[in-house]
């Protein structure tokens, strides 16, 4: 019997809305209201623009010549995240000055001290399309009438450079960053694993989709709690998630993140329906907006996640059919809080999602599904089921016929009737 613990629902860092950011190299102007007689903000302005200057060019002396100079800890502590953010490749990197606070005294300390509250673009290479967004504060000390950090921390989940080493191999297009102690060997598997998964949701999505990835494996599941700021069991019933990374629910800075105890606890083909359930995420990104419900985000990353898997309906969906035959039959689809990952039966949210997505592709075909989430996403309603119900119209379909047309293939297919391929 197969046992597949779920590939995670995709997320977002904020909320599912869309925002806006540039991709511009300057911090931006300081807001008028921040000057202060006792707070010269430009020359704050100049320290961190140096110091985003200097994670851009990857210049470890301007870096550390931001950093307080007579205090051993902060130098040691910046420099270990400089060396890790040297394994990726920033083409932005920038601070905007939000705020900023005068500190009255720190004990012990007679020199100023401030904490400037920004906001921090950051952008991989060639790998993002957008710019991630993250909220940080700084610390920061005067010596000399000369303002250095001391402490650069985000003010929510910590980002995957401020929690541990990293270890980073890059493939073409496609980046494998382990959090902690992850052995090479495992990257390097899990680097492969995504490659033929790209491949794969590729040839029954479209070859002309991005193909981009980033694969992040923290060495367990509380760091990845941390970094995801979810309580660690919350995540036991998820193997992988996917988030936007942006920080405003835009795609282009897209995240595969690996749960690595359940995920390593799964036999071969649940790792491959898993991979290529969340590269159907990121595959489809763009079309994956507030526009679109999270049964068809969901469902759809199922039926290519299990699309030529071998896996029988029957087994797969046993959580859905077993009560189907016993007369329990759903009466409508999932709604979206079902795919909450503590809920005790994320499995069969899941599953129905995946069997109503199955239903559809017996009606419009494989590509008539894809052509019908992209109508769903491209849709103008608030209301994401109302999105669904016009890109039914479209293809000669309502929502009756949808519910109606679900239930009774679960029906068939709980009674041993032809299962779908």
């Amino acid at each position: 019997m197969l046992t597949v613990v779920l590939a995670g629902c995709s997320l977002t860092t904020t909320s599912r809305s869309g925002g806006s950011a540039t991709d511009g190299q300057a911090a931006g102007p300081i807001p008028s209201q921040l000057t202060s007689p006792s707070i010269d903000t430009q020359a704050v302005k100049a320290v961190l623009d140096a110091r985003a200057a200097a994670v851009t060019s990857g210049d470890a002396a301007a870096y550390l010549s931001t950093v307080d100079p007579i205090d051993p800890r902060s130098r040691k502590a910046q420099a270990q995240v400089f060396t890790r953010l040297q394994q990726l490749s920033w083409s932005v990197w920038n601070y905007t000055i939000n705020d900023v606070t005068l500190v009255d005294s720190v004990e012990g300390q007679s020199q100023p001290h401030l904490t400037a509250q920004v906001r921090l673009d950051y952008k991989l290479g060639e790998i993002d399309t957008a710019t991630a967004q993250a909220s940080e504060q700084i610390d920061l000390i005067a010596r000399n009438g000369t303002w250095y950090v001391t402490k650069e921390e985000s003010t929510r989940n910590p980002l995957l450079w401020q929690v541990a080493d990293l270890t980073v191999l890059h493939q073409d297009q496609m980046l494998v960053i382990g959090i902690g102690p992850v052995p090479v060997s495992e990257l390097k598997l899990m680097g492969q694993s995504e490659a033929a998964a790209l491949n794969a949701v590729q040839r029954v999505i479209s070859p002309s989709r991005v193909r981009r990835a980033v694969i992040i494996e923290p060495a367990n599941s509380a760091m990845l709690g941390t970094l995801l700021d979810r309580p660690a069991d919350s995540l036991s019933q998820i193997a992988a998630v996917t988030t936007t990374g942006t920080g405003d629910g835009r795609a282009g800075a897209d995240r595969v993140w690996i749960n690595r105890q359940p995920y390593l606890g799964l036999a071969q083909v649940g790792q491959e329906i898993v991979l290529r359930h969340e590269t159907t995420h990121l595959v489809m990104r763009a079309a994956s907006t507030s526009t679109t419900p999270m049964w068809l985000e969901e469902g759809f990353a199922e039926f290519i996640g299990y699309h030529n898997s071998g896996v029988p309906l029957s087994v797969a969906a046993g959580d859905v059919l077993g009560p189907v035959a016993n007369g329990q039959i759903p009466s409508a689809l999932p709604a979206a809080d079902v795919f909450d990952g503590s809920r005790p039966n994320l499995g069969v949210a899941y599953h129905q999602a995946w069997t109503a997505c199955l239903w559809l592709a017996e009606q419009l075909g494989t590509a008539g599904l894809v052509t019908f989430y992209d109508q769903v996403a491209a849709g103008t309603a608030s209301d994401p089921e109302s999105n669904v119900d016009a890109a039914l119209a479209q293809v000669g379909l309502t929502r009756t016929q949808l519910i109606a047309g679900w239930r009774a293939s679960l029906k068939s297919w709980a009674a041993g009737g032809s299962l779908p391929s």
